[in-house]
């Protein structure tokens, strides 16, 4: 004797149940090797991440050290050349007004007079400049790799009748090395570390789509 139709059809269906239980099991399987795979792969990254920090650590070390290095020499420089100057300079005057002291000591006194009061005035407006500068003006002044560590000390930046804040934070970055590359490094840090969440995130986004992909396939396919 045959099986009815009603009994067949349960068979087919219980046949179905159990194969799409199997995938179902396979495709847990699927996605804990994926899941797997995936956290290999940012210890991996997180590994190679702290290989670069620490090697872009040392490169940015000895980069500081050469230009500090180069930044005192050409200030050295600038300092013989200047008082070379100041000297000739004093010479020359001194000469002309020993030759003309007695002919032209009012004058001279009232031109000294004028001239320094002019200094005066220009030393003055300058100095408020200097002191004025903004954070734009500065940043404009800097290296790009400098402009970060800028941003993090500004307030701590003044500049005064003598030199300007550019000036005032180039001799505080000569002088602390140790805290201008600190600051870099953090920076770097923050950016692998953006960059490891950034892939996490997508490696979730595009896991919940295929398990939603997953999901309406097989409720497309049990049936009802």
């Amino acid at each position: 004797m045959g099986l009815s139709r009603e009994t067949l059809h349960r068979r087919t269906a219980a046949e179905r149940l159990r194969e799409l239980r199997r995938l179902v099991r396979e495709a847990r399987q699927r996605q804990k090797a994926a899941e797997k795979a995936t956290r290999a792969r940012c210890r991996r990254l997180k590994a190679e991440t702290r290989e670069r920090i620490r090697a872009f650590k040392a490169a940015e070390r000895e980069r500081l050290r050469r230009e500090v290095h180069e930044m005192r020499e050409a200030a050295r420089a600038d300092c013989a050349a200047a008082k070379a100057r100041a000297h000739d300079l004093g010479e020359d005057v001194i000469g002309r007004r020993k030759a003309r002291v007695e002919a032209q000591r009012a004058y001279l006194a009232a031109t000294r007079a004028a001239a320094q009061h002019e200094r005066q005035q220009r030393a003055s407006v300058r100095a408020r400049q200097r002191a004025a500068e903004s954070d734009d003006a500065v940043r404009r002044n800097l290296p790009d790799d400098l402009v970060p560590v800028f941003n993090a000390v500004k307030a701590s930046v003044r500049g005064g009748p003598r030199r300007s804040r550019t000036e005032a934070f180039l001799e505080w970055s000569a002088e602390n090395p140790g805290e201008v590359i600190a600051i870099q490094a953090t920076r770097a840090e923050r950016a692998a570390a953006a960059e490891i969440a950034a892939h996490e995130r997508e490696l979730r986004a595009a896991h919940r789509r295929k398990t939603r992909r997953r999901s309406a396939a097989l409720q497309e396919e049990v049936p009802f």
